[in-house]
């Protein structure tokens, strides 16, 4: 598994990235309900896989003492049907530690970047929200959409020191390392697998009733022989379904290492020991992977409305009408992906790279705090709490 990217090449970019940036577009007025005690008053209070101690008090005095106030988190994703429940349960155990509810606020993928870029640009009052390198961080960061949660010198003092004692035991310092602009971070990682693999996940249920050999598939190049039999003998099917302009070129298909935002135009490839940042559409590779991805397309194996499709490769599976999705892989994601779409033991994946760590993927899932929060500390006691607390997580 190859190392963590040399901190100087992401350093030297992102400085250019934050010479450039506009003016901080966030404010820190109050929200409808007042604010927590100053970092001064120390508190330990986290996102992902929490531990099974009881979580601290994140505040040092009882939260009774703390004035109430509610946490909106914006996230990108479909609205649940029990959101509101959740909710509930959620308050029920966080209301008393640390005196606030949690509003859950999801944008569903279609609409996410033009709902969020306008929340930055008019300061709308919200306190955590997704972001991540293939979501414009490192850009947002240098807007100043998002605070700094580390940096002694702040105007909020080290968030992360006084109220994340939970994240920083938990998390493996990896994720903070990598996704630290400077050597601060905007972002608190999410807790989950830290290599990054590609590949895709198929209906095995599927290829065994049309005698498909999935055995020899070690590459995109082998899925033409695969898809065409799909598409022939199934053609109430998508042979293979793709969202939003998606090809085989994703950083974790073609292993482009994105050095923090995909948004920045530069890359270095995580399996070669070259060190140049290049534009990727100068590359042979991408040229080369978009060029199969159209013949593809000519052949009908990928849905017609590839470039504008928003519904989310989950959803697409679920529905039962796609044969094949590419996804980023981990251990267990066929089964993860089956029992999220009611295909158990249908499913099974094939990875084509091997596993790799780099910055894109330290920074792969995160939570920020805006700067438009009226309440910082509360909203990281609430990150400390959901990197801690196994029952509100």
């Amino acid at each position: 598994m190859k190392a963590v990217r040399k901190s100087a090449l992401m350093t030297l970019l992102l400085t250019m990235v934050l010479s450039l940036s506009l003016a901080g577009c966030g404010g820190n007025n109050g929200n409808n309900e007042a604010a927590s005690p100053a970092p001064s008053e120390n508190a330990t209070a986290t996102n992902a896989a929490a531990t099974d101690e009881p979580a601290a008090d994140p505040t040092a005095e009882p939260a009774k003492e703390l004035e109430p106030y509610t946490v909106k988190l914006i996230y990108v994703g479909a609205v649940q049907k029990d959101e509101k429940a959740v909710e509930d349960e959620i308050n029920k155990l966080l209301e008393p530690k640390i005196n606030a509810k949690l509003d859950i606020a999801p944008i569903d993928w279609g609409p996410w970047d033009n709902d969020v870029n306008l929340k930055i640009a008019s300061q709308e009052k919200f306190d955590i929200i997704f972001t991540a390198q293939w979501k414009n961080y490192v850009t947002n960061a240098a807007k100043g959409a998002y605070l700094p949660i580390n940096d002694d010198s702040g105007k909020y003092g080290n968030l992360l020191n006084e109220y994340g004692q939970g994240i920083l035991k938990n998390l493996d310092p990896q994720f903070l390392k990598g996704s630290a602009i400077n050597g601060v971070n905007y972002a608190v990682p999410t807790n989950k697998e830290l290599a990054a693999q590609g590949g895709v996940v198929y209906r095995s249920d599927i290829a065994d009733e049309l005698g498909i050999d999935m055995s020899n598939v070690k590459s995109i190049q082998d899925l033409d022989a695969v898809l065409k039999v799909v598409k022939e003998k199934r053609p109430d099917l998508t042979p293979l379904y793709f969202k939003q302009g998606e090809t085989f070129n994703s950083q974790y298909m073609a292993q482009y290492d994105t050095l923090g935002d995909a948004a920045i135009p530069g890359v270095l490839l995580k399996d070669s020991s070259d060190t140049k940042i290049q534009s990727m559409i100068e590359m042979d590779r991408y040229k080369e992977i978009i060029k199969l991805t159209r013949e593809y397309m000519k052949k009908g194996y990928i849905n017609k409305d590839a470039a504008v499709a928003t519904n989310s490769t989950q959803d697409a599976m679920k529905a039962g009408n796609v044969f094949m999705t590419v996804q980023s892989l981990k251990p267990g994601k066929d089964s993860e992906l089956a029992n999220a779409t009611g295909l158990v033991g249908k499913l099974k994946q094939i990875a084509f790279n091997d596993p790799t760590i780099s910055t894109s993927d330290a920074a792969g899932s995160m939570l920020a705090i805006s700067a438009s929060s009226g309440d910082p500390a509360r909203a990281m006691m609430v990150l400390d709490i959901l990197h801690t607390d196994k029952d509100i997580n």
